[in-house]
C-alpha cells in the first residue's frame, strides 16, 4: 500500500521512528544511551530509499506500540497495533506476540484488549470483504512463493533470505563501520538474554517477522527491510553498551588501558 509519493509528507513518520528508538533505547542511569540506535536509524541508506511509501508510518506505529506496551498501557497498544494492521497485514505477528505477553504477565487472556483490537481492525476487513471479495490483501496471495520460484530470481531458501545477504553487503561496501554495527548487534543478542531490556518484544517480533517472509517465500524488495533496522539498531546500541561497561569493570580493577582496548577489540 503506497501513501503518497512525496517523500516531505512522510519524512516526520521517520523522525517519529527515530525518536521512538531512542526512548525505547535509552537505560535509566543513562539517556544518551539510546542516541547511537536513534542514528543508525535516522542515516541507514535503504530507509531514506523508500520514504514516499507507508514503510516508516507502519515503522513508527509498530514502535509505538511496543513502547506503550513496554509502559502496560495495553489499550492503547493493541489500537495502535490494529492501525498499523490496517496498513500492513504483517503487523498482525506483533499484535499476536502483545496478547502473549500481557496473557503471560497478568496470567489471563487479554479479551478486552484483543476486542478493541478487533473492533479497530473491523472497518477495514468489513471495507476489505465489501470492496475486494476478501480481507486477505490479493498482494499477499501473488508475493506469496515468488520468492522460492527460481524463475523470478528465487532459490531454496528463498529470496527474502537472499535479499538480507545482499543488503548487509551493500551496506558494508558503502561504509565499512555496518561490519562493526552487526558484530555489536550479536554481542546485544547476549545482553537481550542476560538483561532483557524493556524493547525485547520488538526483537522476537523482528525474528517472527523475517522467518515468515522467507517461509512464505516473499520476494526480497527494498521495503521489507526497514522494519527489521530499528530491532537491528537497538541490539547493535545494547551491544555498545556492554562493551563500554566491560572496559569500565576493567579499568576499575586496574587493567592497562591498553589490555581493556584489546579485550573490547576481540568481542
Amino acid at each position: 500500500m503506497t501513501l503518497s509519493t512525496d517523500r516531505g509528507s512522510l519524512a516526520p513518520w521517520l523522525a517519529g521512528a527515530v525518536v521512538l528508538v531512542w526512548r525505547l533505547g535509552r537505560e535509566p542511569d543513562n539517556l544518551a544511551a539510546g542516541l547511537a540506535p536513534a542514528a543508525l536509524v535516522a542515516t541507514l541508506p535503504l530507509s531514506l530509499g523508500v520514504l514516499g511509501m507507508e514503510t516508516h508510518v507502519v515503522i513508527a506505529l509498530q514502535l509505538a506500540t511496543v513502547l506503550l506496551a513496554v509502559r502496560r498501557r495495553w489499550r492503547l497498544a493493541f489500537i495502535l497495533a490494529a492501525i498499523a494492521t490496517w496498513l500492513r497485514p504483517d503487523a498482525a505477528l506483533l499484535a499476536a506476540l502483545l496478547g502473549l505477553m500481557a496473557w503471560v504477565e497478568r496470567r489471563r487472556p487479554p479479551w478486552r484488549e484483543a476486542a478493541l483490537y478487533v473492533a479497530a481492525l473491523a472497518p477495514w476487513l468489513l471495507y476489505a470483504q465489501l470492496t475486494y471479495g476478501s480481507p486477505i490483501p490479493n498482494t499477499l496471495h501473488a508475493k506469496a512463493g515468488q520468492g522460492l520460484n527460481p524463475a523470478l530470481g528465487g532459490t531454496r531458501f528463498g529470496a527474502f533470505l537472499d535479499g538480507a545477504v545482499a543488503n548487509a553487503t551493500t551496506l558494508t561496501a558503502l561504509a565499512p563501520e555496518y561490519a562493526l554495527v552487526a558484530a555489536l548487534a550479536v554481542v546485544g543478542l547476549v545482553e537481550l538474554v542476560r538483561r532483557r531490556p524493556a524493547w525485547w518484544p520488538l526483537v522476537v517480533w523482528a525474528g517472527a517477522y523475517a522467518v515468515a517472509y522467507a517461509l512464505i517465500g516473499v520476494n526480497a524488495s527494498p521495503w521489507y527491510y526497514p522494519p527489521l533496522w530499528p530491532c537491528i539498531a537497538l541490539l547493535a546500541g545494547a551491544g555498545a553498551a556492554a562493551c563500554v561497561r566491560l572496559v569500565r569493570r576493567l579499568a576499575q580493577r586496574g587493567a592497562a588501558p591498553t589490555t581493556a582496548l584489546a579485550v573490547l577489540l576481540s568481542i
